[in-house]
């Protein structure tokens, strides 16, 4: 007998300096994570607990030279080890970090800036991991989703553990539940280990209703 579940995202408003607030950096070391969501030393990304794409700020042009930020944090929901990458400095403009990070413990650059910096998130982000019962000979779910507000949004699979604190997920992208922007109802046959709703712009919130046709 099917058994319901619900999986649902409701992403934090966008904040350019939630980590960061602007600073110019007189050679490498840490950035002073001084935004609105640091607490003891750590910036935690979402109140929700959902995790989000980080973004860095560029005043001037770090293109030139080249300027490298790292970017230290924890990446998995059940986790705490710390997973490092970097942001390439861009002219005037904004670099995004990969993948998703759900706290920030330390940012960092290889150089002078040549202007300010500031570090924070964008409105891209997603829900926490949906585990599927891939021991199952037949995977099936049915999804319905209910989205409130103005956002668009997909769904994604991964066929890596996403309880093993130690390993980052790689997400890909379904090619029917891709970009939505309204209630929709569809399937999902692809096997794997979790399912997520990646939300690509926007503010607003998304609640799936999941229905795995050989249960939980």
């Amino acid at each position: 007998m099917p058994r319901p579940a619900d999986l649902s995202v409701d992403l934090a408003a966008a904040n350019d300096d939630n980590v960061c607030v602007s600073q110019t950096p007189s050679g490498s070391g840490s950035l002073t994570m001084n935004g609105a969501d640091v607490s003891g030393g750590i910036a935690t990304l979402d109140a929700g607990g959902y995790p989000r794409q980080v973004i860095a700020t560029f005043a001037g042009n770090e293109a030139t030279g080249t300027l490298t930020m790292t970017v230290t944090g924890t990446v998995t929901q059940h986790g705490t080890e710390l997973v490092t990458t970097t942001i390439a400095g861009v002219d005037a403009g904004i670099g995004a970090a990969v993948p998703f990070f759900y706290t920030i413990t330390d940012i960092s650059v290889d150089k002078a800036a040549n202007g300010a910096i500031e570090v924070g998130t964008s409105a891209v982000g997603a829900s926490n991991a949906f585990p599927v019962d891939w021991r199952q000979s037949k995977v099936g779910l049915g999804l319905f989703f209910d989205v409130t507000g103005t956002t668009s949004f997909t769904l994604q699979y991964t066929g890596d553990d996403v309880f093993n604190g130690s390993v980052t997920p790689l997400w890909f992208s379904d090619g029917t539940i891709l970009n939505k922007t309204a209630d929709f109802m569809g399937t999902a046959t692809q096997p794997c280990t979790a399912i997520k709703i990646l939300i690509n712009s926007g503010t607003g919130s998304v609640d799936a209703r999941i229905v795995q046709q050989t249960g939980y």
